[in-house]
């Protein structure tokens, strides 16, 4: 029996909504790009989010959430310090 005050089939209505909910493709740069995309990535020592404003210039045509998406994925900054931090693919 639910709590008073809580309705019937509150708990329920709001699992079915969820799950109707449509996933959305993770978006990514496309193939024929993605030379381009990691050469501009490599050695580079800037911060994720000043990486994807300048490769957004770079490639004004893409979207920043496909840039997002596809830097996670093919590199990752290493090193010690700030300083020694460097974009390297994976």
């Amino acid at each position: 029996m639910p709590p008073p005050g809580h309705p019937i089939g509150a708990a329920q209505s709001t699992a079915g909504e969820s799950s109707k909910k449509k996933i959305k493709p993770v978006q990514l740069v496309p193939a024929e790009e993605m030379a381009a995309f990691k050469q501009a990535i490599e050695g580079s020592d800037l911060t994720k989010t000043a990486m994807v404003e300048y490769l957004k210039k770079k490639f004004p045509h893409l979207y920043k959430e496909a840039i997002k998406n596809s830097l996670v994925q093919v590199a990752q900054r290493r090193g010690k310090t700030e300083k020694e931090k460097r974009w390297v693919l994976c």
